[in-house]
Formats: C-alpha cells, structure tokens, sequence
C-alpha cells in the first residue's frame, strides 16, 4: 500500500466554489442588463441560465462527494464513503458535460443575431449548434450505458458488464477534441466580422478580444481530455479522478463566464447625447444589417459607434434581428461621424422582413 498523497478536497471545493460565484455573479448581471437596461431577454440568455443551472448543479454533485472522501486516497477511506464519493463523482459528470454544451450554443446563437443573413457566416453556427447537441447528449448517455447495471460503475461488491477501457478513452477524446475545437472557432469566429466595421482599431481589437474569451475556457477543454485516462482507472479512483474535475469545473465555468461578459457592455457604457432620442426602446442593431455603412442609429436609446450595445432577437434563432431594430416611423435620422463635428441627416430605409416591406 502506498502511502497517501496529499488530499485534494480542499483544493476541489476552493475551485469550485469560487467559479460557482463569479458564474452566478455575471449571468445575474447579463439578465439584468438585457431585462432592465436592454429590456430584451433572448433565448441565448434562457439557454445561458439553463447551462448555470446544469453547472450549479454538478458543483452540489461534486461537494456531496467531497464530503465522503472524493480528492483522498481511497484507502483511506471507510469503503462505504469510497463507494459513496465514486457514486456522486459519476452523478456529477452529465450535467458537466451538457452544461458547458448549452453555454457554447447560447453564444452561438447569439452570434447568429448579430452577423445579419450572411449565409457563409450562419452555416458554420449552425454547425456548431448542432453537433455540440448531438455530441456532447451521446456522450452524456454513453457514460450512464457503459454498464450494467448501473450501480456496478460505483460498487466495486456488484458484478457488471461494461466496455472496455479503450472504448471509453476513444469517446472522451473525441468529445474533449470537439469542444476544444468548438472553443478556438468560437473565439476566433468574431474578429472575422468585427474587422470589417466602420470603427477604430482600437475599438476593433478590444470588440475582437472581449468577444474572443471562449479561448481561455479551450485550456480547460484540454486539460479536461488531457486527464480523462483517469476515468478508467479502478485503482485510487477518489484521489485519481480529484485533477480531471478540477479542470472540467474550469471549462465548464469559463465557457459560462467568458461568453456572457460581452452582454455586460451596456451596464458600463455612459449613454451618448443622442440617448435620449426618441425610438424603439428595443432597438437591436445587427452587424450585416441595413443601416448605411458608416452610419449608426440614434433611435437606439444607448446607440454609440460600438456596435454591439443591443443583441438578440425575437426568435432567438435564426431570424435576422434586422425587423425589431427599427420603428414604424417612414424615417430615422442617422447621425454621421465626420472627425470631430456631427453632420445630421434623414435617411429613408427600406427592409424586407418575412415577405412584408417597410419603409
């Protein structure tokens, strides 16, 4: 018997914990922003909250099997608790599995409600959207069907059948690969679009960076896959398995945290003159939309050149923001940067929405 290495638990619910905080912390305030400041809650957000709740829920799973020995050396621990920790440490893998699969949707599709009808730019969305779905909910029932029964994946005392170590590490490599991909697309994705504004670099790299923090939350992804062989060890499984939960808890956190900063602009953004303009007080701009280029819209109550004051749309998916960006009225005064002095005029604007015209 080896000797016992030094626990883990403490650092687990440090972990944990804290992320739990910032993650309740920050999606409290994207909803305040989007139903008070924005007054404007998209399916995004409800699907963000959804992946908190899901990751909330993981974060009780795991401090239940922290409370019976889970970051310990097993053979330190009564073999009741041992089976206990395994049992809450298995319980604690779903929701961390689909929690951070619905946080890259929702920014997903809210990317989808900014970036207009360029189909080029929809079509690999859509692709995301859809294979974080299917891939990370199969593997979500590949873990809970790799035996049977169920209860022998935790009690050791229960004879079960159940694949093979390889079959195992073969499908956690390739949904740890596919989420890691799926982070550096999302991250990167956004500076596609942003530079091509009408805007100052300086507001064109800081727009591309704060959009681009998915990246951090990739790390996790690898160093989740990087310590997923642990799984499939019998051997010391409580303290073994302590570095991989760890870090699942850091992607999970990060996705949440990273892609819902980027809905916080408008609680710190002081509100231009023209904010008091009257208009539609749901106004949405979408980038790719019909506002002349050059031009930004001061029926917006929070408009400024920074294009990403307001997001979401009515549908949540797929249908362009572009209707609910503008109001009945036959025409918008725009306002044109021009260096330093404001030349204002009226623009008449045209959309198609649905097959009904508006003018």
């Amino acid at each position: 018997m080896a000797e016992p290495q030094p626990s883990l638990s403490r650092t687990l619910e440090a972990v944990t914990w804290l992320l739990t905080t910032v993650a309740v912390i920050v999606v409290g305030l994207r909803f305040y922003t989007r139903a008070i400041i924005v007054r404007r809650v998209g399916w995004d957000d409800w699907m963000m909250l959804l992946s908190l709740g899901l990751m909330i829920t993981d974060s009780v799973f795991v401090q239940i099997s922290v409370q019976h020995g889970l970051g310990n050396s097993q053979w330190t621990l009564l073999e009741e608790d041992a089976i206990t920790a395994i049992k809450w440490d298995y319980l604690a893998q779903p929701p961390a599995i689909i929690g951070p699969a619905l946080g890259r949707i929702s920014f997903a599709m809210l990317l989808l409600n900014l970036i207009g009808t360029h189909k080029a730019r929809r079509i690999p969305l859509h692709v995301i959207i859809v294979s974080q779905f299917i891939a990370n909910t199969l593997v979500f029932v590949l873990i809970l069907a790799q035996c049977k029964p169920i209860e022998s994946l935790w009690d050791y005392r229960i004879t079960g059948v159940c694949w093979g170590l390889d079959s195992q590490s073969k499908i956690g490599f390739f949904q740890g690969a596919l989420n890691a991909a799926t982070d550096l697309t999302l991250a990167i994705f956004p500076t596609i679009f942003v530079w091509g504004l009408q805007m100052k670099l300086s507001q064109k790299v800081s727009l591309a960076v704060l959009m681009g923090l998915g990246v951090f939350a990739m790390v996790g992804s690898i160093m989740k896959t990087v310590y997923l062989p642990s799984v499939g060890k019998r051997e010391n499984y409580t303290y073994n398995t302590a570095p991989l939960i760890i870090w699942w808890m850091v992607e999970g956190y990060l996705v949440i945290i990273a892609t819902s900063i980027v809905t916080l602009r408008p609680l710190f953004k002081k509100r231009t003159k023209h904010s008091g303009a009257s208009g539609n007080a749901h106004g949405i701009r979408t980038i790719g939309s019909s506002t002349p280029k050059g031009y930004i819209s001061t029926t917006d109550p929070a408009a400024d050149d920074f294009p990403l004051t307001y997001m979401g749309t009515e549908t949540g998916m797929g249908q362009p923001s572009v209707r609910a960006g503008y109001d009945s009225s036959n025409s918008h005064e725009l306002t044109e940067r021009n260096g330093e002095h404001n030349i204002r005029k009226t623009v008449s604007i045209s959309v198609n929405v649905s097959g009904n015209r508006r003018s």
